[in-house]
C-alpha cells in the first residue's frame, strides 16, 4: 500500500487508541513502521523532535552556569531539544532571561513544549526564576490579529489569581494600601527573585501584610537589576505590565502612578495590554499616549475606556492599529464640530492616515481608518477618502462625505476642484444640483437620506459587496433579514454582511453554516457559530504553531473556542471532520494545550475501542479508509465496524457522553 507521510502519520494517530498487540498486528499487515521523534506536523524550526545526542551533557553544570549567567537563546533551545534533557533542567533553561534576548526569548520554551518535556502550566507554576518564566509565556502567547494564544493565556490568567489582591491569593484579604505595597515590592524584586512564581507572589503578600502602615508607599528601585548602571533595559525585559493587567483596577492605577517614566518603555514592549493598564499609563505619561493606546487589547470595553480619555493622540493611536468598523466610526464621529465633546485628530495622525499604506481590499481593516473619515469633520481626510475609497463608499458614502464637507466649509467646499473632479455618476449630479439651489444643503440631506434608507443600502450591497464595510443604522438589519429571506443576496454580498460586527445572529448563523470562507471568522463570534462551523465545514489542515516572528501563522479558530470552553472537547471529537484532520488537529495543539489533547485522545480511544474492539480486521479497515474518509471519527469507526461485523456487532454505547 502506497501512502503519503501525512496519511501514515494519521493512521499512527488512529492506532494510538488500539491495544498495543492489535496495533502491532495492524502495522505489520499494512507495512507501517513506527518512527521515533517529532510528529510529521513538526517542521523542526525550533528544535522540535529529538535532537541527535552525540555527547553526554552534565545537566547540573549547565543549569548552574545558566542561573549564573543566562546562556544564549539558541544554545538553550538546542539543549532543551535533546532527548536526554531532563524536565528539571528544561524548567530552568526555558525561564532565565538575559537582557537583550527578547527577540528569541521563547526559542527554548517552544522546543520544550514540542518535545512535551514540560507544559505551559508547569512553566508557570514550577519554573525558576518564576518572573522570567511568566514573561517568557507572555511573549510566546502573542499571535496575529490582536489576540493571545488562548490555552497559554488561560494558564497566565490562572497564575494571576495568586497575585496580591486577587481571589486565589492568600493576600486577597489585604487592604488596598497593603496590596499596593505588596505589588510595589513585587515589581522591584521580581526580576531577581530566584524562586517560582507562586513563591514570589506569596512573598509579596507577606510583605504587604507585615508592612509599617505609617511608612509612605514607594517603589524601591535600588532592588532592580542594572545594565551599565541603568535600569531601563531590565524594565523592558521584566516589564510588569502583563500581569498588572490581571490585577484589580484600583490597585493597577496606584501601582502605575508609582513607576518611573522609563518603565513605560517596557509597557510598549508588550503586544497587547489590558485597558486597566493602558489608561493609567497614558495618564502617567501622556507623551506616549498614541503608542500605548495601540497596545490595548481589542474589545468594546477597552475602546470605551480609551475613548473616554478624549485625547487626540489616543484616538489617533487606536486608528493606527486598523480598528473595526464600529471603533473607527466612533473616532471619526468625535471629530465633528457638533460632537458633545469634540476630539480632533492631530496633524501628524491626519498626515499618516492620508499617506499610509493602501488597503489590500475593501475588507482590509486598514480601510476603516481612512474610508470612514466621511463621517467626521476633517476636510483633508474626507477628500482622501473620496479619492481612495469610492468603490467602498458607494453613492451613499460619497454623499455622506459631501454633507460633512458642507458642514465644515459651506457650499464652496463642493466647488473645490479637489472634490468636484472626484465625483461621477449620481453623486456628481446630486452635488451640482445642491450647489446651484438656494436650498442646496436641504436637498443634499434629502438625497443622502434616500440613499441611506435600508432597502437602498441593501440594493447597493447587492451590486457591490464592498459597500457592506460601513456602519449601518439599527433599522437596517431587520429589513436585511426580511429581504434576504424574500430574495437571497449573492454569496459575496451575504458573506460581507454576515462578517459585519453588528450583523445579528439570525442572519450570520445561516451564512456561517453555508459559507466555509465566512465560517472561519464567524466561528469566534459565539458558541452557536462555532458549532455551526464545526458541523458544516471541514477542518483546515493542521500546522504546528510557530512564534509570530516566524511568519505569524494564524491559530485555528477551534483552539480558542476549546480553550475558553465555548465548545467542549467531546463536541470537537464527535463533530469535527474529516476524521484524519481531527486527529492531526489534536496533535498540533498538544504542545501548548496538553490538557485538551489528553482529554481528546481519551475520548477518541474510548470511542474506537468500544466500536472496533480488539479485532485487527476492524482496525485495518478503519486505517485504510481514514485518509480519504470525509466524515467524523464516530462515523469512521462505525463504518469500519459495519464492514467487518455487519449486523453481528452490538450497538456501542456513547463513550463520549459517559466521559464528559
Amino acid at each position: 500500500m502506497t501512502m503519503s507521510g501525512v496519511d501514515a502519520f494519521g493512521i499512527e494517530l488512529l492506532l494510538h487508541g488500539a491495544d498495543p498487540e492489535v496495533a502491532a498486528r495492524v502495522r505489520g499487515r499494512m507495512g507501517l513502521t513506527t518512527t521515533k521523534g517529532g510528529s510529521r506536523l513538526d517542521d523542526g524550526s525550533a528544535g522540535g523532535g529529538d535532537a541527535v545526542d552525540r555527547d553526554a551533557v552534565d545537566w547540573d553544570s549547565v543549569v548552574a552556569a545558566h542561573r549564573d549567567r543566562p546562556l544564549p537563546a539558541g544554545e538553550c533551545a538546542s539543549l532543551v531539544a535533546r532527548s536526554d534533557c531532563p524536565r528539571d533542567a528544561a524548567l530552568v533553561l526555558v525561564a532565565a532571561m538575559a537582557p537583550g534576548r527578547r527577540t528569541h526569548a521563547t526559542d527554548a520554551l517552544e522546543a520544550a513544549l514540542r518535545r512535551g518535556v514540560v507544559t505551559p502550566r508547569e512553566v508557570a507554576w514550577e519554573a525558576k526564576p518564576g518572573w522570567s518564566a511568566i514573561r517568557t509565556l507572555e511573549q510566546y502567547a502573542g499571535v496575529r490579529g490582536g489576540e493571545l494564544l488562548a490555552p497559554v493565556d488561560k494558564v497566565l490568567g490562572e497564575a494571576a489569581e495568586l497575585l496580591p489582591g486577587n481571589r486565589g491569593s492568600t493576600g486577597a484579604a489585604l487592604s488596598e494600601d497593603d496590596a499596593v505595597a505588596a505589588w510595589l515590592w513585587l515589581v522591584a524584586h521580581a526580576p531577581t527573585y530566584p524562586g517560582t512564581f507562586p513563591e514570589l507572589c506569596a512573598r509579596a503578600v507577606e510583605v504587604g501584610r507585615t508592612r509599617d502602615p505609617h511608612r509612605a508607599l514607594a517603589l524601591d528601585e535600588s532592588a532592580m537589576p542594572r545594565v551599565q548602571g541603568l535600569t531601563q533595559e531590565p524594565w523592558t525585559a521584566h516589564s510588569p505590565a502583563g500581569m498588572l493587567g490581571r490585577a484589580q483596577p484600583r490597585i493597577v492605577a496606584r501601582v502605575v502612578a508609582e513607576l518611573p517614566m522609563y518603565a513605560m518603555h517596557g509597557f510598549i514592549a508588550h503586544r497587547l495590554l489590558a485597558a486597566r493598564v493602558v489608561v493609567p499609563a497614558i495618564r502617567h505619561m501622556p507623551a506616549l499616549a498614541g503608542t500605548l493606546a495601540g497596545r490595548g487589547r481589542p474589545g468594546a470595553e477597552a475602546v470605551d475606556e480609551l475613548l473616554a480619555l478624549r485625547m487626540p493622540h489616543v484616538n489617533g493611536g487606536l486608528l493606527n492599529v486598523s480598528p473595526d468598523i464600529a471603533t473607527a466610526h466612533r473616532i471619526h464621529l468625535a471629530t465633528r464640530n457638533d460632537a458633545p465633546e469634540c476630539v480632533r485628530l492631530s496633524a501628524f495622525d491626519r498626515q499618516r492616515f492620508r499617506h499610509g499604506p493602501e488597503p489590500s481590499g475593501p475588507a482590509d481593516p486598514v480601510a476603516n481608518r481612512s474610508a470612514l473619515a466621511v463621517y467626521g469633520h476633517h476636510p483633508d481626510l474626507i477628500r482622501a477618502a473620496l479619492r481612495a475609497h469610492r468603490e467602498r463608499l458607494g453613492t451613499a458614502g460619497v454623499l455622506r462625505g459631501l454633507l460633512s464637507l458642507w458642514q465644515c466649509r459651506g457650499r464652496t467646499a463642493l466647488l473645490d476642484p479637489r472634490v468636484s473632479r472626484l465625483l461621477t455618476g449620481a453623486s456628481a449630479d446630486i452635488a451640482q444640483a445642491a450647489v446651484r439651489s438656494p436650498l442646496g444643503y436641504r436637498r443634499l440631506r434629502a438625497a443622502l437620506a434616500e440613499h441611506e434608507a435600508p432597502r437602498a443600502l441593501i440594493a447597493a450591497v447587492r451590486r457591490a459587496p464592498a459597500q457592506a464595510y460601513r456602519p449601518f443604522p439599527r433599522s437596517f438589519w431587520p429589513v436585511l433579514v426580511e429581504e434576504h429571506a424574500r430574495e437571497p443576496l449573492p454569496e459575496a454580498a451575504a458573506r460581507a454582511l454576515a462578517l459585519h460586527p453588528a450583523s445579528p445572529e439570525d442572519f450570520s448563523l445561516p451564512i456561517c453554516a453555508a459559507d466555509s470562507d465566512a465560517a472561519t471568522a464567524l466561528a469566534r463570534r459565539s458558541r452557536e457559530h462555532a458549532l455551526a462551523a464545526l458541523r458544516h465545514h471541514p477542518l483546515p489542515a493542521a500546522e504546528p504553531f510557530r512564534r509570530p516572528d516566524r511568519g505569524d501563522p494564524e491559530v485555528p479558530w477551534y483552539v480558542r473556542e476549546l480553550a475558553y470552553e465555548n465548545i467542549t472537547l467531546r463536541e470537537f471529537a464527535e463533530l469535527a471532520h474529516p476524521a484524519q484532520r481531527m486527529l492531526q488537529a489534536v496533535e498540533s495543539f498538544a504542545p501548548y494545550f496538553p490538557e485538551g489533547a489528553v482529554q481528546a485522545r481519551s475520548l477518541v480511544t474510548s470511542r474506537a475501542r468500544a466500536t472496533l474492539g480488539d479485532d485487527p480486521e476492524a482496525w485495518i479497515v478503519a486505517a485504510r479508509i481514514l485518509p480519504e474518509f470525509p466524515g467524523t471519527f464516530p462515523e469512521l469507526v462505525t463504518t469500519a465496524s459495519a464492514a467487518v461485523f455487519g449486523g453481528r456487532a452490538p450497538e456501542p454505547g456513547d463513550p463520549f457522553r459517559s466521559q464528559h
